[in-house]
């Protein structure tokens, strides 16, 4: 927790409106005062909210509004005028805090788009990575997540966002980008693709994005492709676990558990989240609610990256090895709905 001054809330307040619509819950405290909790950054590896304390509204908030909204602030006083729309309403408040809390994010999955599934879970990583270090209100990457976040300015990589709109006008593309993906193609061992990397980056054009886009969808990139897996793992697992109370973690224990048991009884071994038996292995992937301000009907989710490929001993390994385009490799995602 941290007290803000009003000038530094103005500011938040401002980065918050400029990217996301500007949002304000109401809540009451044990003590019976009412807060304003209004959400600064929010995803997989972060919650960052303010808290308006002593909160007074005057107006109405519209829920689930997602449109463009004007924030005014007060001259002399602790207050914003909020514009959604045609609807205006005004907070007045006391006080500020500021909180924030860094979470692990490797054992996350989001499957929106179909193909190169094993691709789109590290770019979805990767960009969470590189949102925190662009609008988290304090620095709150490690070395390890900086070197990875220029990745997202590399469009073959990119590419395989794991949602349906292109997210390329988003980032920008960088010289850094090619380089910092050759130079860990080149520690991977992969010469030719770390060659093609490094020419890219001086001569960058969409058609020589295109072909580098098919190579990492196929089998000769798996090297490089477990070398950034790896990174991402390692550099996430210094962060805690997302903590909903002693119930609802052992309800969510519970089905972990459960996954295991039915997996080896289905003569798979392993431990959690990563089973196999020969030419197939099942990485358990989760969705996880945030631990305030979510959807009463968003839910604990757990997916499965099932891959199937040639029992031929290669990539011991390996992670999602059946994602990979070559002939008898299959790749997909199961979930219970």
């Amino acid at each position: 927790m941290k007290h803000l001054t009003y000038a530094q809330f103005k500011e938040a307040a401002a980065n918050i409106y400029e990217n996301v619509p500007f949002e304000l819950f109401l809540r009451t405290e044990p003590d019976g005062s009412q807060s304003g909790l209004v959400p600064y950054i929010m995803n997989d590896s972060m919650e960052c909210w303010l808290v308006l304390e002593n909160c007074r509204i005057v107006g109405t908030p519209l829920e689930n509004f997602n449109d463009r909204t004007q924030v005014e602030f007060a001259d002399h006083t602790m207050g914003i005028s909020v514009r959604q729309g045609d609807n205006v309403y005004t907070a007045w408040f006391t006080g500020v805090q500021q909180h924030l809390q860094l979470y692990r994010y490797h054992e996350i999955g989001h499957f929106w788009t179909n193909d190169q599934e094993q691709w789109r879970r590290l770019v979805y990583m990767v960009g969470t990575i590189y949102d925190k270090l662009k609008y988290a209100p304090e620095p709150c990457c490690t070395p390890e997540e900086m070197a990875l976040a220029p990745l997202m300015e590399f469009t073959p990589f990119r590419v395989w966002s794991p949602v349906s709109e292109s997210i390329l006008p988003l980032y920008p593309e960088s010289k850094d980008g090619a380089l910092t993906f050759a130079a860990l193609a080149e520690e991977a061992g992969d010469r030719k693709l770390a060659k093609k990397c490094r020419f890219y980056a001086k001569h960058p054009n969409p058609f020589t994005a295109f072909r580098l886009a098919n190579r990492l969808a196929s089998e000769k990139s798996i090297a490089v492709y477990d070398l950034i897996l790896n990174r991402i793992n390692a550099a996430a697992a210094v962060y805690p676990a997302r903590d909903y109370g002693e119930e609802r973690n052992a309800k969510m224990q519970a089905e972990r558990e459960k996954v295991t048991k039915v997996l080896y009884a289905e003569g798979f071994t392993g431990t959690y989240p990563l089973f196999r038996k020969a030419g197939m292995e099942i990485l358990a992937t989760e969705e996880h609610p945030f631990t305030i301000l979510e959807s009463d009907e968003y839910r604990f989710r757990i997916q499965f990256m099932v891959s199937q490929h040639p029992n031929d001993g290669k990539y011991p390994n390996c992670v999602n090895r059946g994602f990979f385009a070559k002939k008898g490799n299959r790749g997909y995602i199961y979930r219970e709905e």
